[in-house]
């Protein structure tokens, strides 16, 4: 994963803080938050500059490895949009329990105008461990059988979608730590989400405004 903090000019980030105030709450992507659809409009030009002049877009790309570079412009600007939620305690939120996106590297990132504290409930990530170890192999592997056979384990519907989630236990197991990463303000983050993570449970009722976006390759299977 990537940490960069102070990502824009202070003027930017700044109206950012502002601009952000006018999107309703929502955890997902909509045609009222995806940034591409708020193009060149004044009142989002901070916004704007962040998709379209700030080095967002390179260091993303720079991290995904395709030759088919229009995919990933296509993606971000599809896929990158403001997101809003309250996070409190005991909401049953299924990004809490700790899962992997997907079985092969895919890319989320968060641009975050605001600090988020400890309390708050911030993302957290796989800390450790980061090699794809026979013991990790064989828990994807006999997970991929249970799901396919409809055995669920009793956990939430990203299990039967293939993003596998893990308990506790499995991951003292598989030796996986997953931390959470407290960001302050005007802090840009991108994470590998094949690896363990999700999001902490907040002690404090938080409202977590941040730029979200994800790339996942179509066809992580082409033959270059």
């Amino acid at each position: 994963y990537l940490i960069l903090e102070n990502f824009l000019p202070e003027e930017i980030h700044k109206k950012i803080q502002s601009e952000v105030e006018n999107f309703q709450l929502s955890n997902n992507k909509q045609d009222f938050n995806i940034l591409y659809n708020f193009k060149n409009l004044d009142d989002f030009s901070a916004l704007n500059y962040l998709h379209c002049n700030s080095n967002m877009y390179d260091i993303v790309s720079n991290y995904i490895s395709t030759e088919e570079d229009q995919e990933v412009l296509r993606l971000y600007n599809s896929n990158t949009f403001v997101q809003r939620i309250i996070n409190k305690n005991d909401d049953n939120d299924i990004q809490k329990n700790i899962h992997q996106d997907i079985f092969f590297p895919a890319l989320k990132w968060w641009y975050f105008p605001n600090e988020v504290k400890t309390e708050h409930g911030p993302f957290r990530y796989q800390s450790n461990n980061f090699e794809s170890s026979e013991n990790i192999l064989t828990w994807m592997h006999e997970t991929s059988i249970k799901v396919s056979m409809g055995e669920f384990d009793n956990k939430d519907i990203g299990q039967k979608e293939g993003s596998f989630r893990a308990t506790d236990e499995e991951l003292e197991k598989l030796n996986i730590l997953v931390n959470p990463i407290p960001v302050k303000a005007n802090t840009f983050v991108l994470a590998n989400v094949q690896n363990f993570h999700g999001r902490t449970n907040a002690t404090e009722e938080h409202l977590r405004s941040s730029i979200h976006g994800s790339i996942r390759i179509n066809n992580p299977f082409r033959v270059n």
